[in-house]
């Protein structure tokens, strides 16, 4: 048999190609991405920018009294001008987005008034908006971030106490919608 022949230890040749030239034209700007439709708060737990900033008595994962396809939502005792508090860092653009909505259930009871206000520096911003509570039922509350005279960068939602002392009521699906 025949020995296999050693590899060489010189290199091979380089490639002659030349380079590719530059291009011509400018690059083409990437698309915008959409404005997103909403940026949910609370939807079966609060969602992960935001913290639970709340004074009162509450439960953010109640399954006593759940709306419709869900599996958990926020009790809440308004009582002592408690506030349910579900903030972030400026997360909330109410220039972006338009409005805000949620679902809220006055329990066996209801006729608990409370009131919605948006947060800005960790205080109250704009006008408030005062909400009337049905029992048994789950009732959507929406206002425009107009009607509340908000704009800008908020910091979350409160949803208050405005009696001293009332019966526990229900939260679920907090969302700002653009």
């Amino acid at each position: 048999e025949a020995p296999t022949e050693a590899p060489t230890e010189a290199p091979t040749e380089a490639p002659t190609e030349a380079p590719t030239e530059a291009p011509t034209e400018a690059p083409t700007e990437a698309p915008t991405t959409a404005p997103v439709d909403s940026l949910h708060i609370y939807k079966d737990g609060l969602q992960s920018n935001f913290q639970d900033w709340s004074w009162g008595e509450h439960n953010l994962n109640d399954v006593s009294v759940l709306q419709s396809g869900s599996t958990k939502s926020i009790s809440f005792t308004p009582k002592n001008w408690g506030a349910l508090f579900l903030g972030c860092n400026k997360c909330i653009d109410a220039d972006k987005y338009k409005s805000i909505e949620f679902y809220i259930n006055g329990g066996q009871q209801g006729g608990q008034t409370v009131e919605l206000a948006m947060v800005k520096n960790s205080a109250k911003t704009g006008t408030s908006k005062s909400v009337s509570v049905p029992a048994n039922t789950w009732t959507k509350v929406s206002a425009t971030f107009a009607e509340l005279g908000v704009n800008g960068q908020c910091d979350g939602l409160w949803i208050q106490d405005t009696k001293g002392d009332q019966s526990t009521l229900y939260v679920d699906s907090i969302r700002v919608v653009a």
